[in-house]
C-alpha cells in the first residue's frame, strides 16, 4: 500500500512538471483567482470583453516604468469593452501604499493574484520575468503574451476590433454577454 501511495505522488508531480508551460496562444485563459481586489472593481476572464491581466510588482524598476503606458491603454479602451488588471503577489500593504501613492497614473484595476492565478498565466507559459502582460480576445482564449511595453498596444485595439466585429455578426449573442454582465454586477451589489 505504501508502494502505490509513494508512485501516485511522484506520477502527480511528474504531471505538474510536465505540464507546466504547456499553454500557447489560442487556449482558453483560466479563471483569475484573486486573493484581494486593491483597486477598481472586481471582474472575471469570460467571453465578451478583452482581458488584460498584468503581473508587476512595486520593487521592479521597468513594472513601474510601464505603469504610465499600461494606465493610458486603460483610460482609452475601458469604455471600448477592456478590462485590465495589474496583478502583483507581494502584501497588500504593500500594495495599497503603492497604488496611493501613485494616485491618477496608476488608475487600472489591481490585485493580489494567488499561486494558481500565476500558475496558470506566467508558469502555464514559462514567463519567468515582469512586467509580463496575457491579453485574452473576446473568445475567451489567449491572443497574446509578453512585456507591456512591446506590443501591447496594437494587440489590444485588434482585439477590439475582433470585439466589434463579433458584436455586429452575433448582436443576439452579445446581449446574452452583456445582460449576464449586468446580473452578475447586480448579485455582487
Amino acid at each position: 500500500m505504501k508502494i502505490s501511495t509513494k508512485i501516485l505522488a511522484i506520477l502527480g508531480v511528474l504531471s505538474t512538471v510536465f505540464t507546466a508551460g504547456a499553454a500557447k496562444i489560442g487556449d482558453v485563459a483560466p479563471e483569475m483567482k484573486i486573493s484581494k481586489w486593491v483597486q477598481g472593481k472586481a471582474f472575471e476572464v469570460k467571453e465578451g470583453q478583452v482581458t488584460v491581466v498584468e503581473f508587476w510588482a512595486t520593487w521592479c524598476p521597468p513594472c513601474r516604468t510601464s505603469i504610465p503606458h499600461l494606465n493610458d491603454l486603460y483610460n482609452k479602451y475601458k469604455d471600448k469593452g477592456v478590462v485590465m488588471v495589474g496583478v502583483s503577489s507581494e502584501s497588500e500593504k504593500t500594495v495599497k501604499k503603492f497604488v496611493k501613492n501613485m494616485g491618477k497614473k496608476m488608475e487600472y484595476p489591481v490585485a493580489i493574484g494567488s499561486a494558481k492565478t500565476t500558475m496558470g498565466y506566467m508558469d502555464a507559459f514559462k514567463a519567468r520575468g515582469i512586467p509580463h502582460a496575457f491579453v485574452i480576445g473576446h473568445d475567451g482564449k489567449f491572443a497574446w503574451h509578453g512585456h507591456p511595453m512591446s506590443g501591447l498596444d496594437k494587440v489590444i485595439e485588434a482585439e477590439v476590433k475582433k470585439l466589434e466585429d463579433f458584436k455586429k455578426a452575433n448582436p443576439e449573442k452579445f446581449a446574452e454577454v452583456k445582460k449576464t454582465k449586468e446580473t452578475d454586477t447586480n448579485t455582487k451589489e
